[in-house]
């Protein structure tokens, strides 16, 4: 749960610890209590079409409408991520990520399916995630 000014969010969450459900509510001063305001879905994906059984991360929430966060199953460093389109076009490379997550912010892209390539030392690690 968490309060902020006037507003109040109330998370529910998977088994591995994922944020699935958020429910907004805000304070109403007129009726006197909490209204309920929104409710946000948070799909995890393991989707993959690499060979290795073990990719060494996971991309959540998938898909996603602003941000999505790739976790690592260890701290990683000073590797590179591309995410690239259906055609295989690169639209964007995030260079140097450090720690066990980073976030992807979708910024100006369409919506649409996009691959996310983490460059490390095992190849073929790839996933697929959906805007």
């Amino acid at each position: 749960n968490e309060w902020g000014k006037n507003a109040y969010v109330d998370y529910s969450y998977d088994t591995p610890g994922n944020i699935i459900e958020e429910i907004r509510r805000f304070w109403d001063a007129e009726v006197n209590e909490w209204v309920y305001s929104r409710k946000s879905e948070n799909f995890w994906s393991d989707l993959s079409d690499n060979i290795t059984e073990d990719p060494g991360f996971m991309v959540a929430p998938n898909p996603f409408t602003d941000y999505t966060i790739v976790r690592f199953s260890e701290p990683v460093s000073s590797i590179s991520i591309d995410l690239s389109d259906r055609n295989g076009r690169i639209v964007r490379t995030i260079d140097n990520v450090s720690g066990i997550s980073v976030t992807i912010q979708r910024g100006n892209l369409p919506g649409g399916v996009y691959f996310i390539r983490v460059h490390t030392d095992e190849p073929g690690v790839q996933k697929v995630i959906i805007m």
